[in-house]
């Protein structure tokens, strides 16, 4: 290959492996130099062996962006009557059927060629005689729904014909991804709920206006607002006023303002009140419809995070206890939690996990004699936060069910022995 590179890894393996005759080259112990601070970017002043091919400074390219996808090539004495065959990287097509030649001296020259359909592949000859250093340039666009991040290859460079490099010389090529688009902070939200649907661009330093946007529920949800605030990395917002689809699940709006460096466009969602689903859930997006940098058609899915009601954490809490010597407790909790009856002295009256529909009932397994009684019941479980609620509850022990001793009160006692408590409570949450 006759590239010594001083940064390994994907980047360099990508920009400037050269293939003779479909094999890798050798890689000796000189020549040109990788530079490591910039994206596969070369020094000036690097060294390309004759009759090799590599590429030249990887683009980044955001989504729907245009950039330069660059092969040099060395000759050593001028030649003409070469043919190239590029193919772009995953997730781009060439901008236009041209190439053009950038010598060291700096003439340059555009070439007409054949893009395939699709515009995956650009062929092209050249007539042109080469000498030293070249630069064979093409222009790659990324797709407007492209969402890769990072170094991406798949692409390539093929000489064909030609009389100065061997036909089947091949330079691997690739650009880097990037998100000018993309969800901010995923909010979490039970039936009811409403949330912040962030979506965060990036902008040039140079302030650039005249941007709308339309934004789409996610599924399970609806705006509950017709507003979209900016807020800006400075810590600036300002609200905008957009228009709301008659079913709320779609919001339009045009931001005047100029943009640059990052901003986040926020916008408030609301849960449908029988919202069943649970964990993430999309369906929603945001794409520019104008705009003067953000290319009209950029687009991001958006999504929010839904809590099954049932599955809802929440605090522990009594509905209801009986009154006799061995009190039943009933309350609601987070289904699966752990729940632990006890006196205010520590003992323990019993246990039980919360069921699925988030109720749970203790039986005490602790026999009370008459009085009142302070009762904690503990929620406690893995990933929660530990809650408490706590009530008084008086004991009044077995009635007197002969009505030959007691008469008519034995039999009202009787009667009242299982009533709901409805006593005095105490409650509180343990962090």
């Amino acid at each position: 290959m006759n590239i010594n590179f001083k940064k390994a890894g994907l980047a360099a393996a990508i920009c400037a492996a050269t293939v003779v005759g479909g094999a890798a080259a050798a890689v000796p112990a000189s020549a040109a130099t990788l530079d490591s601070s910039s994206v596969g970017g070369y020094v000036a002043e690097r060294a390309i062996a004759s009759g090799s091919l590599v590429q030249g400074e990887v683009p980044t390219l955001a989504p729907g962006q245009v950039g330069d996808l660059i092969a040099e090539a060395r000759f050593s004495a001028a030649t003409s009557g070469h043919s190239f065959v590029f193919t772009a990287p995953m997730g781009t097509s060439f901008d236009a059927n041209t190439v053009r030649t950038l010598f060291s001296n700096g003439y340059n020259r555009a070439w007409t060629g054949t893009l395939s359909e699709g515009g995956k592949v650009l062929t092209i000859d050249i007539g042109e005689a080469f000498s030293g250093n070249v630069k064979l340039i093409t222009k790659i666009k990324s797709d407007i729904d492209n969402a890769r991040e990072g170094m991406v290859g798949g692409g390539s460079v093929e000489v064909t014909a030609g009389p100065n490099i061997p036909v089947g010389t091949t330079a691997l090529l690739a650009y880097k991804a990037t998100s000018i688009l993309t969800q901010g902070a995923v909010p979490a939200l039970a039936p009811g709920q409403v949330g912040d649907l962030v979506a965060e661009a990036k902008f040039p330093t140079t302030p650039t206006s005249g941007h709308s946007f339309v934004f789409t529920a996610p599924t399970g949800t609806t705006f509950d607002s017709n507003a979209v605030s900016t807020l800006f990395s400075n810590g600036y917002n300002r609200a905008w006023t957009g228009t709301l689809s008659t079913d709320n699940r779609i919001l339009t709006v045009d931001i005047g303002e100029a943009f640059k460096g990052d901003v986040k466009l926020i916008a408030k969602i609301k849960s449908d009140s029988a919202n069943t689903r649970d964990g993430l859930t999309g369906g929603g997006s945001v794409v520019v419809t104008a705009g003067a940098y953000l290319p009209v058609g950029t687009n991001r899915e958006l999504s929010y995070t839904a809590i099954d009601p049932v599955a809802a954490p929440g605090p522990v809490e009594f509905t209801g206890a009986t009154t006799d010597a061995n009190p039943v407790f009933s309350g609601t909790g987070t289904p699966g939690a752990t729940i632990t009856i006890t006196l205010s002295d520590g003992t323990v009256l019993g246990t039980t996990t919360v069921a699925p529909e988030g109720g749970w009932t203790v039986t005490s397994e602790v026999e009370l004699v008459d009085g009142d009684y302070t009762v904690t019941a503990t929620q406690s479980g893995d990933g929660l936060t530990e809650t408490t609620d706590t009530i008084t509850v008086t004991v009044v022990g077995a009635p007197i069910a002969d009505p030959l001793i007691a008469g008519g009160a034995g039999m009202a006692l009787l009667a009242g022995a299982g009533a709901v408590f409805a006593i005095r409570r105490r409650r509180a949450a343990q962090a």
